[in-house]
């Protein structure tokens, strides 16, 4: 660590770590079950540099966690990584098998489309905020410390406290926003008092006490082309729910979908065409038609006028992703999530299957790893 300027410290059972000012984590101490994140077992009685060559290579860490033979990290992009003992599910990346390196903790299910903003390590399970403020956990919990009303493990990440509202949409006008949504399946034992629906950037926000709606007004820029992520948040005696999964009013998203790490290669439709069956693959940004996508309101990313399609509607790895008339179909439906872009129904990501810079490698879905070839930039 010569040289460097640390920005933090956090101590486990039998390991230490540190974060330096340009977010890299070091470890010493015990490394039976991997905790010092250095792709060995190998005890050190002196900083070891974590590895970083895998899923969070480029990332910046801003924050380290370290607990009972276990440690995690947040990124500047508010993804978490955790690496060591996994007995009880601690790691948060839907396995129970030790890491001696960072692997990103799953981004489904409760954490998708939410950003972290503080991370905490217990002995056997992991708490983290979200920038709405709610609550996630995974691990150990025996004794109820995940919080979600029962005494499991879970190898993923659960919402602590009430459940959010779902199914949100709204109807705008020129300045304002009527948004709609379902009430929460759960309110965790508590009392509902009321809800606030948030557009951002910017915040305006309107609230009910019992109504699943409300109007925001004084948003600005509607008619103009401006966009806006609307979310809505369950306020109850039990504590606040986290924020629902987004509703974009105004602008649809339009533009190419560029590689998160290469950003000289685009994803493209193959030839420009608008055949059914025709490949998605990678190639050179070139601002032509075929990388002209259109992010929909209702999930579907399209392009040439059809949509991206995961061929004969497999779940499987590797089903390959093609262009096919817009059904609006499972197999059509994408979620964006640090980074990635996540089909909810099979639960896999969009994947360069080579990641080699080859133009015309067909895409494909793959398992969610948070690896480069899972990155994209959206328009």
């Amino acid at each position: 660590m010569a040289g460097q300027t640390l920005t933090q410290i956090a101590a486990g059972e039998d390991q230490l770590c540190a974060l330096d000012s340009a977010g890299t984590v070091y470890c010493w101490g015990d490394n039976e079950d991997g905790q010092l994140g250095d792709d060995s077992t190998t005890s050190s009685s002196v900083p070891v540099a974590v590895d970083a060559s895998g899923v969070m290579a480029g990332q910046t860490l801003t924050q380290i966690a370290a607990g009972q033979e276990y440690a995690c990290a947040l990124d500047s992009t508010g993804a978490a990584y955790c690496w060591g003992a996994d007995g009880g599910g601690e790691l948060g990346n839907s396995k129970f098998v030790n890491k001696s390196v960072p692997v990103p903790v799953y981004v489904l299910g409760a954490l998708a489309d939410k950003t972290l903003t503080q991370i905490s390590a217990g002995g056997n399970h992991t708490c983290a905020m979200d920038s709405a403020g709610a609550i996630y956990c995974w691990g150990q919990n025996s004794f109820g410390e995940l919080g979600d009303d029962a005494t499991a493990a879970d190898p993923e990440p659960v919402l602590t406290g009430p459940g959010a509202p779902t199914s949100v949409t709204a109807a705008t006008s020129s300045t304002s926003a009527t948004v709609s949504w379902v009430a929460p399946a759960s309110l965790d034992g508590g009392t509902l008092t009321g809800y606030t629906a948030t557009a951002s950037p910017g915040g305006p926000a309107c609230s009910s006490t019992t109504a699943t709606t409300c109007t925001i007004t004084g948003i600005n820029g509607l008619a103009d082309g401006s966009q806006y992520d609307v979310t809505v948040v369950a306020r109850t005696t039990s504590g606040d729910s986290g924020a629902s999964a987004p509703y974009i009013i105004g602008r649809t998203p339009t533009g190419p979908i560029v590689a998160g790490v290469l950003t000289t290669k685009c994803v493209s439709d193959s030839g420009d065409s608008s055949a059914n069956d025709t490949p998605v693959v990678m190639g050179d940004c070139n601002s032509s038609a075929g990388q002209n996508w259109t992010v929909e309101t209702d999930g579907t990313i399209q392009t040439n006028g059809k949509c991206m399609d995961i061929y004969r509607d497999s779940k499987a790895n590797k089903a390959p992703v093609e262009l096919w008339d817009c059904t609006g179909g499972g197999n059509q439906q994408w979620q964006a999530s640090n980074g990635t872009l996540v089909n909810p129904v099979s639960g896999k990501c969009l994947d360069d299957p080579r990641f080699n810079a080859t133009d015309g490698i067909q895409l494909e879905i793959y398992t969610c790893n948070g690896g480069s070839n899972q990155q994209w930039q959206l328009p």
